[in-house]
């Protein structure tokens, strides 16, 4: 998505969808809603980062169920496998 928009642009489209989104809720509906949307924004983030450089986080066509992948690290304590979802 880089390069496809302007810095403004998404300030703005984004200011746009909160607003939309803030009409007739409550205080603590809007609270709720912020938290829910920074642990997205971060889990994205999270996620881009341990993706390497100008790749997508699945490939096309996949279902979003994969398998866990573990390497053996001489350092780790505990090894979790199980299935994951991408949404």
């Amino acid at each position: 998505m880089s390069g496809q928009w302007s810095g403004g642009m998404l300030v703005t489209t984004a200011a746009i969808i909160s607003l939309q989104i803030a009409q007739g809720r409550s205080a603590d509906e809007l609270s709720l809603l912020a938290a829910f949307f920074t642990v997205l924004g971060d889990n994205l983030a999270l996620i881009a980062e341990q993706l390497p450089e100008d790749t997508a986080a699945l490939p096309a066509g996949n279902s979003g169920n994969t398998t866990a992948t573990v390497t053996e690290d001489t350092n780790a304590t505990a090894v979790d496998k199980r299935n994951t979802k991408l949404i």
